[in-house]
């Protein structure tokens, strides 16, 4: 997912996924909602970044994701968000690794994993 893609949406979707909202008054599709939300922002964020820095073999990954948010739009972001973005990218990278796969296909399965885990109806997302 190219930058000009993205258009203004991760800033937006940032915004959204950090709303403190009650809990009692979330719905499940609400939660499969936010958890697909979450999953496309951290694949927009590693994947721009990994496409931006390739030529950095010595890139620091957590600053690398803040430059990313940054270049992204993103002005503010909870530790909450940076955190969820590092076990994501810690989880594709272990995924390909151990299933002998390319990161793409790590993503697509654990996206299906975790709505088909987190969503009554995953498929319609």
């Amino acid at each position: 997912m190219a930058e000009a893609e993205l258009g203004g949406a991760v800033p937006e979707q940032v915004d959204r996924l950090q709303e403190v909202r009650p809990v009692w008054q979330m719905q499940g599709h609400e939660v499969c909602a936010d958890v697909h939300m979450a999953l496309s922002v951290a694949q927009a964020v590693l994947t721009s970044r990994d496409e931006r820095i390739a030529a950095m073999s010595d890139a620091d990954s957590g600053g690398s994701v803040l430059r990313e948010l940054r270049a992204l739009g993103v002005k503010e972001a909870a530790p909450q968000l940076l955190a969820m973005v590092a076990l994501v990218d810690t989880a594709v990278a272990l995924v390909a690794e151990v299933g002998t796969m390319s990161e793409e296909d790590a993503w697509e399965k654990i996206r299906k994993g975790v709505l088909r885990r987190h969503c009554q109806a995953p498929d319609a997302l």
